[in-house]
């Protein structure tokens, strides 16, 4: 069934319809799982498509950094949502919802499975069970924080919404400034925490979804994403970096302050930009592993407290194969 279709019966009745909800596949998980080759896998066993719920690999020319899909993979197994935006493009939460139901809709109607893969919880949230509500922005207010920013640093702001809203806190990237304001500004302007009118909303309801995570001992998880970034480099992430400067893309960009991009630009120290270090190339690495493996700790908080997932356990990605098998089994025993 057309999902446009179902959501005009479900509204005219005015019920849930939950049996005739359309199943989706939600792979989920930290970087450096393993999720992409598990989707992948599946794709091979099972009539699908794949979606990338991934806030990075929106950006075209941010490819290495964001171990994004090559383009026969991307072709191959029939990605959406990849390379929309240039660098210096805004992209959102609410864009990513809209953009993401039309292709489960366009993907429904072929009669194949959606599968949505990727490692930006927010994201996947929006997709599945919609967002908070629609608050509108207060430019006065985003400016007032931005002038406190400036003034007192970006640790100020981080700790005022970790008084306020410690929850949030706790998931949100502690250098990310306009998700810290956005919290900020929420609260404000409806004397109420994100994460408690995240938690007050009816979800939409508008799926089935299957969620599946791989589950690896923290050690091993971080060793290999040690050894992702290290192939990262073997494979020209440093000259990714330098031609992205080149085309102008520099560290004012918010796609640029992602981990990976913004430890090589302090090592390049584009003369364009004001930047308040300069690393070496031994310490932009070591500073690259490091802030990976906080990003993939934030991401297991995050997807931790999504009940609904099976986590499965692996010691080695030898095992994924056999997990695909699995994952479709379950699939088709529940059709």
């Amino acid at each position: 069934m057309d999902l446009n279709l179902f959501l005009l019966l479900e509204k005219k009745a005015g019920r849930r319809l939950a049996k005739k909800l359309p199943k989706i596949l939600v792979v989920i998980g930290p970087t450096g799982s393993g999720k992409t080759k598990l989707a992948h896998l599946i794709t091979k066993l099972i009539p699908s498509e794949l979606i990338s719920a991934d806030s990075r690999q929106i950006y075209k020319g941010l490819d290495l950094g964001t171990s994004k899909p090559t383009k026969s993979e991307i072709k191959n197994f029939n990605y959406h949502l990849i390379d929309i935006r240039n660098p210096d493009e805004k992209y959102s939460a609410g864009e990513f919802q809209i953009d993401g139901r039309n292709a489960i809709s366009k993907i429904i109607t072929k009669n194949k499975l959606p599968i949505i893969v990727g490692g930006t919880g927010l994201y996947i949230r929006a997709l599945i069970d919609g967002l908070s509500e629609n608050i509108e922005s207060d430019l006065d207010l985003r400016l007032k924080f931005e002038e406190e920013i400036k003034e007192k640093g970006l640790n100020t702001l981080f700790l005022k919404l970790k008084k306020i809203d410690p929850k949030t806190a706790k998931v949100i990237d502690s250098k990310n400034p306009r998700r810290i304001i956005r919290a900020l500004e929420v609260y404000y302007l409806t004397k109420k925490p994100i994460s408690e009118l995240y938690s007050e909303k009816e979800k939409d309801n508008l799926f089935n979804p299957i969620f599946v995570g791989l589950n690896w001992e923290r050690d091993k998880l971080y060793s290999r994403i040690n050894l992702r970034v290290e192939e990262m480099l073997e494979n020209g992430f440093l000259l990714e970096v330098k031609n992205l400067l080149e085309k102008g893309f520099d560290d004012k960009l918010q796609s640029m302050q992602s981990v990976g991009y913004k430890e090589m630009l302090l090592h390049l120290k584009n003369p364009k930009v004001i930047v308040s270090q300069k690393l070496s190339y031994d310490e932009a690495v070591n500073e690259m592993k490091k802030n990976t493996r906080r990003f993939a700790k934030r991401q297991l908080t995050w997807f931790r407290k999504e009940s609904r997932t099976k986590w499965i356990n692996i010691s080695d990605e030898v095992e994924i194969e056999n997990i695909s098998k699995k994952v479709v089994d379950n699939i088709m025993i529940n059709r």
